[in-house]
């Protein structure tokens, strides 16, 4: 006896059927979602032959080579190749690029696509002014697939106005105070920075550049055709699935220009009188009468190094910013100072994960949670003050980028004479006896 029989073997990869060991003429099944199957067609006879098979005509017959009654035949992917591997492609625009290549984790990563950057209309995003170079990104996949690169912002310094040189300067990451970089997905923007910063993660976004030659920030994406819409950090890249399954990728994209506060003028007669790493002390002009009746002094000022931390009940640990010395021209003066000290995000995660992590988190809402967490102490000979206690949160200015390095700025009038720390609402400022 003998049957005619229709096969489909579900496969990863394109490949060749063979029935009890012989190829057959193999067909393709590509399913919308990507599934695969192999298709092939063939008579089985329950009988021996010499041959085992052969073709008449389109028909093939295989023999199962007994004659039994039954009919037996086993089937297998004898012959296989690996979808093509994705070329990298770029794609590119005047103030930005996505670089598409391959990822060798990546599943249902598609093996071509195409696609081009045009003009877009992107709303605002609440804190910001205006908008530079809005774009959107369009590509055509195989439905259902997904595609890995490098997406890339850039603009000019010109493009952002009232950029301070020397912030820049001391930290590239500070360009972060002045631009963010945005991405929408159908009606849903959001800031690419403060969505790595509150996830830990803004290791994957990258900055280079200077004010003249202009700024580049890139960041890993993988853009995915599937639904639902989404927006995830998988290990190294940002994922992001459009919410739609039709074979076609669309993002938006601009830099954001952020609203800044008005900054007030700097105090006449501020400037430097010592500089370093993590310490920076400016004379500056507190705008009182001379307290105490004290002179104001000329004097120079000398950093001195990092002093060990001599350790005290309910700290679990420090990092010095500095120590300096100050040269009055004459005894019981006294000299106004803007101190400003900084600590790096290690430095911070050494001396307490859970504090640092609680920061990072409301640092977009209210900065001076840093102080709930992290103290500022000065010593003074065998004494040791805590300056956050002695004058509270509205002592300090919190300013920098909690993944980076914060700074802590205070007003500070230095008595080259014997007497305690407190705090003057009335300057306002810390008075600190030497």
């Amino acid at each position: 006896n003998a049957t005619l029989v229709s096969v489909a073997v579900h496969s990863e990869n394109t490949g060749t059927l063979a029935v009890n060991g012989h190829p057959v003429e193999t067909g393709e099944i590509l399913l919308p979602d990507g599934t695969r199957y192999l298709t092939a067609e063939f008579v089985l006879v329950n009988a021996p032959f010499a041959t085992d098979m052969f073709v008449s005509g389109e028909t093939v017959y295989v023999f199962d080579g007994t004659t039994d009654g039954v009919l037996s035949a086993s089937v297998e992917v004898v012959a296989g190749t690996t979808p093509e591997e994705m070329q990298e492609t770029l794609f590119y625009h005047d103030r930005g690029s996505y670089k598409v290549m391959n990822l060798e984790t990546l599943e249902d990563q598609a093996e071509s696509i195409s696609g081009s950057f045009s003009p877009a209309t992107l709303p605002l995003l609440d804190g910001m002014t205006s908008q530079v170079s809005a774009v959107k990104f369009t590509g055509n996949v195989t439905a259902g697939t997904s595609v890995y690169g490098i997406y890339e912002f850039s603009f000019f310094g010109s493009d952002v106005p009232d950029i301070d040189p020397s912030l820049i300067q001391e930290g590239i990451y500070y360009i972060f105070d002045y631009i963010r970089p945005v991405l929408y997905v159908g009606d849903i923007g959001f800031d690419v920075y403060d969505y790595l910063q509150i996830n830990g993660r803004t290791d994957l976004l990258s900055v280079s550049g200077s004010l003249q030659t202009g700024f580049s920030l890139k960041v890993p994406v993988v853009l995915s055709d599937e639904v639902p819409f989404g927006v995830s950090l998988e290990e190294g890249y940002l994922h992001i699935s459009d919410g739609s399954k039709d074979g076609v990728l669309s993002v938006g994209s601009y830099v954001g220009i952020v609203e800044r506060p008005d900054v007030p003028e700097e105090p006449v007669g501020e400037y430097p009188v010592l500089s370093a790493p993590n310490l920076n002390v400016k004379r500056t002009d507190l705008g009182y009468e001379p307290i105490l009746g004290l002179q104001e002094a000329d004097a120079a000022f000398e950093f001195t190094g990092l002093p060990d931390w001599p350790g005290k009940d309910g700290v679990i640990g420090a990092v010095s910013a500095g120590s300096f010395v100050g040269n009055y021209d004459g005894s019981g003066k006294y000299v106004p100072l803007k101190i400003e000290i900084s600590v790096s995000a290690s430095d911070l995660r050494s001396l307490s994960q859970e504090g640092y992590n609680k920061v990072l988190a409301a640092w977009n809402e209210d900065r001076s949670v840093f102080l709930d967490y992290f103290h500022v102490y000065k010593q003074t000979d065998d004494l040791i003050y805590d300056l956050v206690m002695t004058g509270r949160k509205n002592a300090f200015t919190v300013m920098g980028d909690p993944t980076a390095k914060i700074i802590l700025s205070f007003n500070a009038v230095l008595i080259d004479d014997v007497g305690s720390v407190y705090f003057d609402e009335s300057l306002p400022g810390f008075v600190i006896y030497d």
